[in-house]
């Protein structure tokens, strides 16, 4: 894949260690809300099964901050894959 290029000049901000996405992030805040949904299950309490994800995790928190755009003309290798 030597001729692979990005089609939009976006990069990710800030990520720590080598993982580029927020799939390990992800895959723990939806583990910790189906453990909380089971345990509000298994008390019996109808009124508060609807849990949302906010309440379990935070997104401030994941690795990722987002996407920053950049300038292809001054930094043509970013517009490699």
């Amino acid at each position: 894949m030597s001729r692979s290029r990005r089609k939009r000049p976006f990069a990710s901000m800030t990520v720590t260690g080598f993982d580029r996405g927020e799939k390990k992030d992800k895959q723990r805040a939806n583990r910790t809300l189906r453990q909380k949904t089971k345990q509000v299950m298994a008390k019996g309490d109808e009124d508060r099964v609807a849990i949302d994800k906010k309440d379990v995790s935070n997104v401030y928190t994941f690795r990722k901050d987002g996407k920053q755009r950049f300038d292809p003309r001054r930094h043509p290798k970013m517009m490699r894959k």
